[in-house]
């Protein structure tokens, strides 16, 4: 299953489409410095420009209905946006490194722009630089031939640090898979589990998969592997976390009345 991230700017649609096409050449020149990377050349994913770009009260009215805030910032950026860049990868569960360099390298050269991580959650790009600064990348695609440096071992006051029992986020998480699964056994719950879930950003649905998948870990690992800015996410996982709660005790209440 592909994810895209979505780089709006004030470029138009033929100077986006420069960028793209530079893009794609510094990937090809990366792919022949180091063909360890990918197995083919289309296994890394796509990058494709669009003419789309939201409309920034369709954007405030989505954000207002679900809660989140957006920056007038943000709106009056992007009201100025001509064109939009959408930057996919293969797969959902793990942050692609790939990804993250051409975001970087897009968000450089494309001046002030906003990037949109799905669900019209859009943020300012001055504010991205400095989160993906700690996502794993494959280096800058200006400079095929030099590997980013190699990550630091993983230590055991690490793996506490982002996905252990002393992570932030990780007793939260744990209550919210148990309530999960407590939700699973009443088919009637489950539903509404279901159809209510579909309300949220398509990276809670992920982060639920990933919970199916992983069990419990820290907010800022879930982060990692789901792509997603950790301001971003702990607010839609707390709301999760509260929303599971409150139907898991539903089964509680129903198995006292038996």
């Amino acid at each position: 299953m592909a994810f895209s991230w979505l780089v709006y700017s004030r470029l138009s649609p033929r100077e986006a489409l420069k960028l793209e096409e530079k893009v794609r050449e510094l990937l090809m020149a990366l792919f022949a410095a180091r063909p360890g990377l990918v197995r083919k050349p289309e296994d890394w994913g796509d990058i494709t420009v669009e003419d789309a770009v939201p409309n920034g009260d369709d954007v405030a009215e989505l954000s207002d209905a679900y809660g989140r805030d957006v920056s007038d910032e943000v709106l009056d950026r992007l009201d100025e946006c001509r064109s939009a860049l959408s930057v996919e990868r293969n797969g959902v569960q793990d942050l692609d490194g790939i990804q993250v360099s051409i975001l970087r390298y897009l968000i450089e050269h494309a001046g002030p722009c906003l990037v949109d991580w799905g669900d019209m959650q859009i943020v300012l790009s001055e504010d991205i630089l400095q989160e993906i600064g700690e996502y794993p990348s494959v280096g800058d695609l200006g400079n095929p031939g030099e590997p980013a440096p190699e990550p630091e071992p993983v230590t055991e006051t690490a793996e506490l640090t982002e996905e252990g029992p002393n992570a932030v986020g990780f007793a939260r998480a744990a209550e919210t898979e148990k309530a999960i699964d407590a939700v699973s056994e009443d088919p009637f719950l489950q539903r509404r589990f279901v159809r209510l879930l579909e309300k949220y950003p398509d990276y809670v649905k992920s982060y639920v998969a990933l919970l199916s998948e992983r069990g419990a870990l820290g907010d800022k690992a879930a982060a990692k592997k789901l792509g997603v800015p950790l301001k971003k996410l702990e607010p839609e996982l707390q709301k999760l976390h509260d929303f599971a709660l409150e139907l898991a005790d539903e089964v509680d209440d129903a198995s006292e009345e038996v």
